[in-house]
């Protein structure tokens, strides 16, 4: 979809304006123009960039080590809290710090102190004779303009795979005020990551839907999350149970945690 000078009615602002191109999913992200919609307002799209930012920061490790380019076809770069990587000479390179004090590398990278940052990761090396293997964990979604951002994505995916008239019920009020100002709060379901479909990036069939009562999954760098729009999240205690039924204790969670 691309943008025109019709008027539509914003989903977000619920106003009749000219529509600019929204990427759904963060363009930095895709680098595509494939999952698109033209039903949000020039304004209204500036204001989603700060939440689309929370997005794509939470994912830069992910993008790192799948290789996916910067801007311009550049080769990635990773540069959160304690941990910075980059690529010299074909070489990709990264680098993590451990210690409670800031340190510089061989290369003259400056490190930040483990625990200054919540971008922070924890690594832990184990040597096996001259190899030795580095393993180092995120916390993902501490962050509510996170949050925010999630849920930007599966209410635009609602006007992407299907129709865009819906969004505009005062039904969704509550899910457009937490998106673009931040009021109140709202959970997340996340799937386990799946190893095989780390790189998918979409959207799953309405997982629940009665009348404009929506539950809408989305896959992002093979993450399930799962995201009531309903005003109170009435789903949300039924999912939990789902989740707990077929996964047990482990293997899911949500956020806020």
């Amino acid at each position: 979809m691309s943008s025109n000078d019709k008027n539509i009615t914003c989903i977000w602002c619920k106003q009749k304006k000219i529509p600019s191109l929204e990427h759904v999913i963060p363009k930095a992200l895709l680098y595509s123009d494939e999952l698109t919609i033209n039903c949000v307002c020039r304004k209204c799209n500036n204001k989603l960039s700060k939440v689309d930012k929370a997005v794509i920061s939470e994912f830069e490790q992910a993008k790192f080590t799948m290789d996916m380019p910067g801007r311009n076809g550049k080769p990635p770069k990773l540069n959160l809290g304690n941990i910075k990587g980059y690529t010299k000479n074909g070489e990709k390179r990264l680098h993590i710090n451990m210690d409670k004090k800031p340190v510089k590398t061989l290369d003259g990278i400056s490190l930040s102190a483990y625990g200054k940052s919540n971008k922070d990761v924890k690594a832990e090396l184990a040597l096996n004779g001259n190899m030795g293997k580095v393993t180092w964990s995120q916390t993902l979604g501490n962050n509510k303009t996170f949050i925010r951002g999630i849920c930007k994505i599966a209410y635009e995916a609602v006007a992407y795979r299907y129709e865009s008239e819906i969004l505009t019920d005062d039904k969704f009020n509550n899910i457009r005020n937490f998106v673009l100002t931040g009021a109140g709060s709202r959970t997340i379901i996340i799937g386990k990551p799946s190893i095989n479909n780390y790189s998918s990036f979409g959207f799953d069939r309405i997982m629940i839907q009665n009348g404009n009562d929506i539950v809408q999954p989305i896959w992002m760098f093979g993450i399930k999350f799962i995201v009531d729009l309903t005003p109170e999240e009435k789903f949300i205690p039924e999912i939990k149970e789902i989740m707990h039924k077929r996964y047990g204790t482990k293997n899911w969670s949500w956020l806020p945690i």
